[in-house]
């Protein structure tokens, strides 16, 4: 089972300022150093632990795109896994 997390930007990003700048996975250990790095950080946080305590649960892998992602599956955005 696969939970698909939508929003206004394609994934998650390692430059804010770069709406193109997707990161397409993460894990957990790259979580933490995304975390310590500063580049997750403020507003992104409470969705990347919800992300994680589904996964926890498990869900298999969390897409998070922007609505694009719906109707087509290829387009760029971000999957975490544990």
């Amino acid at each position: 089972m696969s939970l698909y997390y939508c929003f206004e930007l394609k994934g998650v990003l390692t430059d804010i300022n770069d709406k193109n700048s997707v990161i397409e996975h993460i894990d957990s250990e790259k979580y933490e150093t995304l975390k310590k790095q500063g580049i997750i950080a403020d507003g992104m946080l409470p969705k990347m632990e919800n992300c994680f305590n589904a996964l926890e649960k498990k869900v298999a892998e969390v897409h998070i795109a922007n609505a694009d992602f719906v109707n087509d599956q290829q387009t760029l955005h971000t999957t975490l896994t544990l």
